[in-house]
């Protein structure tokens, strides 16, 4: 079980995990779906970026559809493009400014086809895009001040900001106790839409992982087909692959890795998102139950990576998923 411990200990150091097979343990989506940036699957990057006065970067939107309204820079990932230098390019296109990212903040699954990764960082350079230079992109950004924001007293192109502005502020003022770590995408290529599972039950005296069972034991990967509306209907099928039907309700803790690459376009546009959910340990007669042995319990002994665990289980300390559908 040495392994289970070492790809746990990598993901939490945000470096990449070796795929234990090169085909997902449950398989839903058609072999005819390839997914294609921009055509068969969308990834949406956002900026959320404050400076020492709690004031927020935004961009007037130049789009007929929003004109005039005012949003944190965001936009489509291009073909070709990585999830970290898609978000550099939006905010210097739409704000003006170079942007480091330090670390995601938020994933968000709207659907199979849908996911915006919201990163936070500093400005290091670029110069603030004013309206004498309007374009395509942006009318003009400007720094405005979180209260004048969540009052009203600008005209937002969504609400739907809001929360990602709150988790943004919350990381800003954050202390190690009270926030994840830095976490930002890992270039390492997929072919598919990936959901690597790290699930986990909390009993008084232990932590317990599933694990898959092939040469070595491993963490299960589903894949995640295109009409998905929810994260938890992979969750759902792997544990019906386990113990069969069941009346378990897994809860959504956060991600711990999102790996892509995005090179070659067209290739390898998929991803593998590693998301932490937990188990109720009231329903112990049910887990351990398995009708397929190829599943088993893992039981956590090192001390360190337990606490790492019991972190992770904890709101707020990984990245927040926002699963858009599941409630």
């Amino acid at each position: 079980m040495e392994k289970i411990a070492n790809d746990i200990r990598l993901l939490f150091d945000r470096k990449a995990v070796d795929l234990a097979s090169k085909e997902p343990d449950i398989i839903r989506t058609s072999s005819q779906y390839v997914p294609v940036v921009k055509k068969t699957v969308g990834y949406i990057v956002c900026g959320i970026i404050f400076d020492k006065l709690n004031q927020v970067l935004m961009m007037q939107e130049a789009k007929s559809s929003c004109f005039g309204t005012w949003y944190a820079p965001a936009g489509r990932v291009e073909p070709g493009e990585n999830l970290t230098d898609a978000v550099k390019r939006e905010v210097l296109e739409e704000t003006g400014l170079l942007f480091n990212p330090l670390t995601l903040i938020c994933v968000e699954f709207g659907s199979g086809r849908w996911y915006r990764f919201t990163f936070t960082g500093k400005t290091v350079g670029g110069s603030l895009k004013d309206s004498s230079q309007s374009d395509s992109e942006s009318l003009q950004a400007k720094w405005i001040s979180y209260s004048d924001i969540k009052t009203g007293k600008i005209r937002l192109r969504s609400k739907d900001i809001l929360p990602l502005l709150e988790l943004g502020l919350q990381y800003k003022k954050r202390s190690p106790e009270s926030c994840h770590g830095d976490c930002l995408p890992v270039q390492i290529p997929h072919k598919r839409l990936l959901l690597r599972m790290v699930i986990a039950v909390k009993t008084d005296s232990d932590v317990k992982l599933l694990v898959k069972l092939n040469t070595l034991p491993y963490l299960p990967v589903t894949d995640i087909a295109p009409d998905d509306w929810s994260l938890l209907m992979s969750v759902f099928f792997l544990l019906r692959d386990a113990f069969g039907q069941h009346s378990m309700e897994p809860k959504i803790c956060g991600i711990l890795s999102v790996e892509h690459c995005g090179l070659p376009a067209a290739v390898n546009d998929g991803i593998c998102l590693t998301c932490v959910f937990s188990l109720n340990s009231s329903d112990e007669e049910q887990l351990n139950k398995f009708v397929n042995q190829n599943y088993q319990w893992y039981s956590v002994r090192d001390l360190e990576l337990k606490n790492l665990l019991l972190r992770s289980l904890t709101p707020g300390m990984s990245v927040p998923l926002i699963d858009l559908h599941s409630y």
